[in-house]
């Protein structure tokens, strides 16, 4: 009898990967020695590089996140808040040196944060001094990666600029800070006074910290000097890539930079929610993700722009595979093409 949803290829190999992962056991990270040199994460060596390269001018490596506040506001609570969560994530005060040829990390004691109350006049001067904070290199030789200014409008008014080093911040991370700031704000503000960070997060319900993003650079070093890992995963992606073009030669209406200096724009567009529909419906048909159906059109896309039929992009992932790094701050995203 033929079964009347038989599996596709791609099914198969998902629940074969799926049913060795829930029978391996979760590998634990262990606490590094701080008394040793603490090696920098594959993730942030390639940002450290670009930031050599690009220089200090290049304002892509940098994340700006702006909040309007509301109501009347607790400043104490905010400073509070903001230094508990600086002195509880070790990568928001960390800074990078070079030994023998390494790069390293050296983490810095908690300190306060120089959180600036800026009046403001309007819009206008607003979006002149946040781009003036934006655009202030940091110093990756030493920390806080995080530079926050506070701007008041009026008296029940205020917008809250965070300025983040790529370096020690991801998107997972922003939902991470995003949490934990608005819970230690809360307790701060109830409990004022107490500012100690284990006493502090504990009144705010958020767990301890089992590990830090060091911790998680230590082991994956640990883990690229076993041959039998890293010597597989990187054999795989040079006969993948061997052949790859360099560079996708795209009709543009300007000259290619030589150095990615983010300064070009975005345009955002909506699909119908009829050709959305449709590309769903096509998905499943195919066994596939709707994200892989349209990563799909978009290549072919690219192909059909450029003219080249092989079309090599990136997929990030968020590359948190250990449980214990899903409540970190961190730069652990990982580019696929």
């Amino acid at each position: 009898m033929r079964d009347p949803n038989p599996s596709t290829p791609g099914e198969d190999v998902l629940h074969a990967w799926l049913s060795r992962v829930a029978n391996t056991p979760a590998p634990l990270l262990p606490v590094a020695d701080r008394g040793r040199p603490l090696p920098a994460s594959h993730a942030q060596r390639g940002m450290w590089l670009a930031q050599e390269v690009a220089g200090h001018e290049n304002r892509s490596l940098t994340a700006v996140h702006s909040y309007r506040l509301t109501g009347p506001l607790d400043l104490d609570a905010l400073r509070t808040a903001l230094d508990v969560l600086v002195a509880r994530h070790e990568v928001l005060r960390t800074g990078f040196a070079l030994r023998e040829g390494e790069l390293h990390q050296v983490i810095g004691a908690p300190a306060g944060l120089d959180t600036a109350v800026v009046d403001t006049a309007g819009d206008a001067e607003l979006t002149a001094l946040v781009r003036a904070v934006a655009d202030t290199p940091f110093d990756l030789g030493r920390g806080p990666l995080l530079r926050v200014r506070l701007f008041r409008l009026d008296a029940d008014t205020h917008v809250l600029c965070a300025v983040f080093h790529h370096i020690a911040n991801d998107g997972w991370s922003m939902d991470v800070f995003h949490r934990e700031l608005a819970a230690l704000y809360g307790a701060a503000a109830d409990l004022p006074g107490v500012s100690d960070p284990a006493t502090l997060a504990d009144l705010a319900d958020l767990d301890e910290l089992a590990v830090q993003y060091p911790d998680f650079a230590v082991w994956q070093h640990a883990r690229a000097q076993d041959p039998g890992t890293h010597a597989d995963a990187l054999a795989y992606w040079r006969t993948r890539l061997a052949d790859a073009p360099p560079l996708l030669l795209l009709p543009t209406d300007k000259p290619r930079a030589d150095v990615r200096w983010g300064t070009g724009d975005r345009v955002g567009f909506r699909i119908p929610a009829e050709t959305a529909e449709r590309a769903a419906k096509a998905a499943s048909a195919h066994g596939t993700t709707l994200f892989t159906f349209q990563y799909a059109a978009f290549q072919a896309l690219l192909a059909a722009w450029s003219g080249q039929t092989d079309v090599v992009t990136g997929i990030t992932t968020a590359n948190r595979t250990l449980p214990e790094t899903e409540p970190l701050i961190g730069f652990f995203v990982n580019v696929l093409p």
